[in-house]
Parts: C-alpha cells; structure tokens; sequence
C-alpha cells in the first residue's frame, strides 16, 4: 500500500489511507477471531463482520484477504456441511437450503450436484421411514403426517414413493 511515513506533516490523504489500512486490519483481525470458532463461508463471515460494526467493502475485503491466506476454504467446508447433513439424513432439497443459509455462494453450490451424485435418497427415505415408523402407516391420516414430515427433511414426493415401494417390497 506504500504508508511508509515521510518526513514533515502528515496530509489528509495519507491519514485516510493508514485508517483504511487500520480498519482492514481490525476486521482480518475480527475475522479470523470469528474462524477459530468455526469454518464460514466467506459470505457469511462477511455478514459476521458487517453486524459487528464493519462497512460492507471493509468485510468483504477482509474476508477475500483471509480466503486467499488459506483460512476459507469453501469447497472442503462444503463438503464436511454436506456429510452432517446426510448422517442426519436430510434430502436434498434440505441439503441445498441449509447450504444457502450458511452463505455458501454459486461456485461452491455448483459442487452440490457433484457430492450428492452417488447419494442414494430413496434409501435415505426409507431408512427414514423404518426409523421413525417401522412399517408404513396404513392410516391416510398417519400416512400424510409422514408424507409432510419426510418432505420437510427434504425429500421429493417421488422419492417418498419410491421409498415406501422399497419398504413394502422388502
């Protein structure tokens, strides 16, 4: 940046570049802080830093900075947020919201399609039905709180039917 100090006075515009320096170094210091807790995206780690009292370009610069030291790395966070939500066993529509939600951009989202493409859902349904149910409900009644329920951990209608297909065949 060049804020090597020169001798005589100090103008205007060399004290606004050493504050805008400062402040960058302020929300990488921030931002880092905020990373020992946890992996974040680098969306998300600039929202972090925005509602701690950073500008918006501040936050995001700062968390560009860190992403290209290494600290982010929104693929392999990606990937380990993708694996705790299968041992949950969530669809992948619930996949993909929780993603969005964590501030995962379109780049790293363009990766999900890649992870999930060995994923079998419809076992993961049935493995949900037989959990929570043992059998199949027979009662409509039953059948269309299970059929909600699975659609809010993210499954497809298709792949509810699917599943339940698997269930009565076995």
């Amino acid at each position: 940046m060049g804020l090597k100090p020169g001798k005589g006075e100090i103008t205007e515009e060399y004290y606004e570049r050493l504050e805008a320096a400062s402040q960058l170094c302020a929300a990488m210091r921030c931002g880092e802080n905020l990373l020992s807790y946890g992996a974040n995206s680098v969306q998300m780690l600039t929202r972090k830093l925005v509602q701690r009292g950073f500008s918006k370009e501040q936050a995001l610069c700062a968390a560009e900075k860190l992403e290209e030291m290494g600290l982010i790395d929104e693929a392999g966070d990606l990937r380990r947020e993708v694996e705790k939500c299968l041992r949950k066993r969530w669809g992948a529509k619930r996949i993909s919201t929780h993603l969005w939600s964590r501030g995962f951009g379109a780049d790293a989202m363009a990766e999900l399609s890649e992870v999930l493409e060995d994923v079998d859902f419809t076992a993961n349904c049935a493995a949900m039905i037989r959990k929570h149910y043992g059998e199949p409900p027979t009662d409509a009644a039953e059948q269309r709180r299970m059929v909600a329920s699975l659609t809010r951990y993210g499954y497809s209608l298709g792949e509810i039917k699917s599943a339940l297909l698997l269930l009565r065949e076995s």
